[in-house]
């Protein structure tokens, strides 16, 4: 497979885990306000596992993310701090 497309698959699957976490920790942040109780049914126990396990995605995601980028960024920061 292209390194292309394996970066555009981590990307997405990286912003689609970014949204989950955002929503569900938004969510959970409402309830310990007390803004929030029940939430159409679904229990908090198990927004808190899907809060947890896609934030475990998304640390994975960008451990790819930076190893498949890992070239780039140790040239922009030589180039950025001049180091020959």
């Amino acid at each position: 497979m292209e390194i292309g497309k394996i970066n555009f698959i981590v990307d997405a699957l990286l912003i689609i885990t970014l949204i989950f976490v955002a929503i569900s920790g938004a969510i959970l942040f409402f309830r310990d306000a007390g803004i929030i109780e029940n939430l159409y049914g679904i229990k908090m126990h198990e927004i808190k596992y899907i809060h947890n396990y896609f934030g475990i995605y998304f640390i994975i995601l960008s451990i790819i993310h930076l190893a498949l980028h890992v070239k780039w960024i140790l040239y922009m920061s030589k180039k950025l701090l001049q180091i020959r």
